[in-house]
């Protein structure tokens, strides 16, 4: 419970949902990525760079994949703007939520 500033005190990591399944599929992936993280007092904060690999497979994206993209997009613009199906993707705006949760004991 709580919230507010007190809340805030209890934050030590702020990172986008990709990069968290990023870290945790690495096992599995066994692809090569590469994080910005800046500390700031106890807060870390972490974000994606993107590196020559991913440019290079985004270039060749297959259209599917592309649609499947799009579509995801589509969905967060619905669901935090409303139901205006007419209105164009930004694929530079995020939808973003606040949470929390555990890892282990931590």
């Amino acid at each position: 419970g709580g919230g507010g500033a007190a809340a805030l005190e209890r934050v030590h990591v702020v990172t986008w949902r990709g990069v968290v399944t990023k870290l945790m599929a690495t096992p599995y992936q066994g692809e090569d990525w590469v994080l910005n993280v800046v500390r700031r007092g106890g807060l870390l904060m972490v974000e994606n760079r993107f590196t020559a690999q991913d440019v290079r497979q985004e270039a060749v994206r297959s259209l599917q994949s592309r649609v499947s993209m799009y579509t995801g997009y589509k969905f967060e613009q619905i669901c935090s703007e409303g139901a205006d199906w007419s209105l164009p993707v930004d694929a530079n705006q995020y939808y973003c939520s606040v949470f929390t949760t555990r890892i282990g004991d931590t």
